[in-house]
């Protein structure tokens, strides 16, 4: 067994002895490790036991378990490990996960099926799930995995993807929203969807930005050669206001970002938003005599209610964020360039320099 700092510093402490770890050690069952702030530790336990320790301290308790007590811990496994901490037992037999120490114990599983267990009470996570429980009880139902505050060293590890395009579509979202003004949904998917049917089965989401629900329609539409186009749409729809961010979404159900973009792209121009003029235009959408409708955005967390986990659970892969951008950035760059253009100047009373944009 062995102990590599990937980043900063530990102390390690086995049998009366304490040593400063910068770079690599030898540890083993019965050593307790104490990682430094801003370091992290990865810990080579048997094979196919791997766990990462980040601004916290554990204890090795076997070749394929580590008990955590404070900070945040990962499980890499090929082969069955557990992390175990106040109460909570969580194990895999092929998973990444991460698990978090604190009052209230987090699990968020990056890949595979993770088991959670604790007196009385056992719940499996999926793949793109997290849940929590406070002291091995009161577990709480799967819910699509959040991205707090940009993410930390793990979520950009294995899902760099997903946040690179999610700061791309809301991008998107903005200037799209922005440029529709007052039109209701209704007016504008009547121009992007031409089958009155499928119109009819988003007329429930139509209230919701437009953006948002054009972007559940393209995931949709890539995805429909496994399912059915409605049926996968409300199944994303439901993850998104449940919480699921788009690029998190765009990765579980396997639609690459450049395929995201050409969608939204051909759908932009069913509106009128052309590329092949020097100046684009859009064609006015005609505005219904009700009042326009003020859409309000999700409530991820308002809801308890469980989310339906019959999605798809692929296993991610450390991501290249810089392949990602090479492909999507001319895409998001085009995109933009012509949003600003179609936005009306603000009124000046006297000359401004223009805004670079």
């Amino acid at each position: 067994m062995t102990l590599q700092m990937s980043q900063g510093s530990a102390t390690i402490s086995a049998g009366g002895r304490t040593e400063k770890v910068t770079g690599a050690a030898a540890i083993g069952v019965g050593y307790h490790v104490t990682v430094d702030p801003n370091s992290l530790a990865v810990l080579h336990l048997g094979s196919g036991r791997t766990f990462e320790l980040a601004e916290g301290e554990a204890s090795i308790t076997g070749a394929d378990r580590i008990q955590l007590v404070r900070g945040a811990a990962l499980g890499d496994l090929t082969a069955k490990g557990q992390i175990e901490t106040h109460g909570l037992t969580v194990s895999s037999a092929s998973g990444t996960f991460r698990v978090t120490s604190s009052a209230t114990a987090g699990v968020g599983v990056f890949a595979g099926l993770v088991s959670m267990s604790g007196p009385g009470a056992t719940l499996s996570v999926p793949a793109f799930r997290e849940a929590a429980s406070v002291s091995g009880t009161s577990m709480t139902a799967p819910r699509p995995l959040e991205i707090l505050a940009g993410g930390d060293v793990w979520d950009h590890r294995y899902l760099g993807d997903a946040i690179d395009l999610d700061a791309r579509l809301a991008s998107f979202g903005g200037g799209l929203d922005a440029q529709l003004g007052n039109a209701t949904g209704r007016d504008f998917f009547r121009l992007v969807i031409a089958d009155p049917v499928a119109l009819a089965h988003v007329e429930p989401f139509l209230s919701r930005p437009r953006s948002d629900v054009l972007i559940g329609l393209v995931l949709a539409a890539a995805t429909s050669r496994r399912d059915p186009p409605q049926a996968t749409f409300d199944q994303i729809m439901g993850l998104w206001l449940a919480g699921e961010s788009w690029g998190l979404l765009a990765v579980e159900y396997h639609v690459p970002a450049q395929e995201v973009f050409a969608g939204l792209l051909a759908a932009i121009r069913k509106v009128g938003i052309t590329v092949t003029n020097p100046t684009p235009g859009l064609v006015p959408i005609p505005v219904t005599t009700k009042p326009p409708v003020i859409a309000a955005g999700p409530a991820p967390r308002a809801s308890a209610a469980p989310v339906p986990l019959g999605t798809p659970s692929p296993t991610p892969t450390p991501t290249s964020t810089g392949v990602l951008n090479q492909v999507i950035d001319p895409v998001t760059t085009l995109l933009n360039r012509i949003l600003n253009l179609l936005l009306p100047p603000s009124p000046t009373a006297s000359p401004t320099p223009a805004a670079k944009g």
